[in-house]
């Protein structure tokens, strides 16, 4: 951790060993140190994985730019969605994530106040988001307006019911990669990519997963805690986790995919929760 162009030529051999790099620093961070590393994170980012999502989202971007007038960010974006893109035109999220990070080891999405990738791009207002999968080119008012309501998913004489598409830290990491120092302490938030069993589209829903031990140590620090959409596990078990959520979200159905997203939000936070047409 430091912010001293000094450790660029140590970061830069320990790369050359094929270790990698996290650099922590502050702003002040010459641009030589932080490329001289795998993943930068500047440490005034650090404590704002640990809100709340809605109010994360709302956060003023850092540096006083935004993310649509931020000519440096629509760039980096645009070209790592042309790279990792199939021939229909979609990428990953995760892939452009980990492009933006070779690219620009100091991107992070909490430096524009936004806790993961997906709000990041979609308040670009220049690419279309579809659960984990992004385009070039902006939402349609239409799709903004009607997405929740999914007609095609509304049957009069049979409920809809959700299905897991995907499950995925809000990194974009499999729950299966991670690694944890102590895997008693867990403190991890994690993406539910769910949609209409039989129907189109999937919407994304956040949880926070955690252990005792990492509640322990926050109540003897803060006091009371009171949080929504939160999941308390042993211990950090992949396999488990991933079970116990799918059987979460396949009990959820309702007469159409908005009153299913409207429930299933009290699982997890939904991207749409606080959407006013």
């Amino acid at each position: 951790m430091s912010s001293d162009s000094d450790f660029t030529r140590l970061a830069s051999r320990i790369r050359e060993q094929g270790i990698t790099v996290y650099g922590f620093g502050e702003r002040k961070t010459p641009a030589s140190f932080r490329n001289a590393c795998d993943q930068f994170t500047y440490l005034d980012v650090l404590g704002s994985a640990d809100g709340d999502p809605a109010v994360m989202e709302a956060s003023p971007p850092r540096g006083g730019i935004s993310p649509r007038d931020d000519a440096r960010l629509i760039e980096g974006l645009r070209n790592s969605v042309e790279s990792a893109s199939s021939e229909d035109g979609w990428a990953l999220l995760a892939a452009v994530g980990q492009l933006l990070r070779k690219w620009q080891p100091d991107f992070d999405s909490r430096n524009w106040g936004y806790p993961n990738l997906s709000g990041l791009v979609r308040a670009t207002g220049r690419f279309t988001v579809e659960g984990y999968r992004v385009r070039i080119g902006a939402e349609s008012r239409w799709w903004i307006g009607h997405r929740n309501t999914c007609r095609r998913c509304v049957r009069e004489n049979d409920a809809v019911k959700a299905q897991v598409r995907f499950i995925s830290t809000n990194d974009g990491e499999d729950l299966e990669d991670v690694v944890l120092e102590d895997p008693d302490d867990v403190d991890i938030w994690i993406t539910v990519m769910a949609g209409p069993v039989g129907g189109p589209g999937e919407e994304s829903f956040q949880l926070r997963v955690r252990s005792p031990l990492s509640m322990t140590r926050e109540l003897n620090q803060w006091g009371p805690l009171h949080e929504r959409h939160m999941v308390v596990v042993a211990k950090w078990n992949p396999h488990q986790i991933r079970s116990f959520i799918n059987r979460l979200f396949t009990e959820v159905e309702g007469r159409d995919w908005n009153e299913v997203g409207e429930r299933l939000s009290r699982l997890g936070y939904w991207e749409f929760e606080d959407y006013k047409p």
